[in-house]
């Protein structure tokens, strides 16, 4: 295919991938730019027989150059640091249970969760949990060997399923927020003391530009 084709047809799932990565709309947007460059000047792109691999792979690790870079900024950071929210998820073709963890691994709690992870950690769960890469595909990738790529991925996905809140589903959450927003317009006191609980909590993140509340 050429260049713009490829753009058409990867555009969003290369977003989706870097989204999850790096948990900024920006950063993730720069990454696929960056990845359809890299690929339009690479000297042997005539050559490629997988394309959609090549441009996963050149986004992959366009990623892991970003956190590495941004490792030290993140350790110095003051706060909690939280991914960007992003409206709207990816849309995902055939199985609704397969599209339902799709849409869930945009969420804010599942990409807090990765940050559990370091960099090359969290390529690996990304590519064989929710793109389903073969270890031997994820190895040429992140340039480790396929016995290493198993092992960092079981120790992920342990770490991930371990450490899981429970959160519940965005349609539900959004659901007690409006109905919380609606009894505080029409004074329902009653219903306010129903809707809260002591185990809520507030979290805010300045982008290290302000304070965070």
């Amino acid at each position: 295919m050429d260049i713009e084709s490829l753009y058409n047809a990867y555009r969003r799932e290369l977003f989706a991938l870097s989204y999850r990565m790096l948990g900024s709309v920006m950063d993730a947007e720069d990454i696929v730019q960056e990845t359809f460059l890299a690929f339009s000047q690479s000297a042997n792109a005539d050559a490629i027989k997988n394309e959609r691999a090549y441009l996963y792979k050149i986004a992959t690790n366009r990623c892991l150059d970003l956190l590495r870079s941004s490792a030290k900024k993140r350790e110095l950071y003051v706060g909690p640091w939280l991914p960007e929210p992003l409206l709207g998820n990816d849309p995902v073709e055939g199985d609704p249970a397969e599209a339902y963890v799709r849409r869930e691994s945009m969420s804010t709690a599942y990409l807090m969760l990765l940050q559990q992870l370091n960099a090359v950690e969290r390529a690996i769960f990304l590519l064989r949990e929710l793109y389903r890469y073969s270890y031997d595909e994820i190895a040429d990738i992140v340039g480790k060997s396929s016995a290493n790529c198993r092992q960092i991925f079981v120790r992920a996905q342990r770490s991930i399923h371990d450490g899981k809140p429970e959160h519940p589903p965005v349609p539900v959450a959004d659901s007690v927020v409006k109905a919380f927003v609606q009894s505080v317009k029409q004074g329902d006191t009653s219903r306010m003391l129903e809707l809260v609980s002591d185990s809520v909590v507030f979290l805010s993140d300045g982008g290290g530009k302000v304070k965070a509340a």
